[in-house]
């Protein structure tokens, strides 16, 4: 199973200071920060508050800033991309996220993966 990333509590409690309000858009009830988070198993963890699975349908907001932490395998990361640009390119608001990634080499063709 691929490595995560954790990053600092105090820099995502600074994060979600600066810009009012952060979603996660990958976490689970065990390790989310924020009020708002999506989950890999919206089907159990919608009980805790998951507000759906990024990327998968469902979760689509219009303005916001989030977080995103995907898994580290050159899939995950270029799915999170792609649907992050088709949130980008639907605002209608303000929108903004801090992707959060390890230094890895990308294939030739990275939409081979998707």
């Amino acid at each position: 199973m691929p490595k995560r990333s954790r990053a600092k509590r105090k820099a995502r409690e600074r994060a979600a200071v600066r810009v009012s309000r952060v979603d996660r858009c990958y976490a689970s009830p065990l390790n989310r920060f924020c009020a708002s988070f999506c989950s890999a198993f919206h089907d159990t963890d919608r009980f805790f508050g998951a507000a759906g699975s990024f990327g998968a349908g469902g979760f689509s907001p219009t303005c916001g800033s989030f977080e995103a932490n995907p898994p580290f395998d050159h899939a995950s990361v270029c799915r999170c991309f792609t649907h992050i640009g088709r949130l980008l390119a639907a605002a209608t608001g303000p929108m903004s996220f801090v992707v959060v990634i390890p230094v890895m080499e990308m294939p030739r063709e990275p939409r081979a993966h998707l």
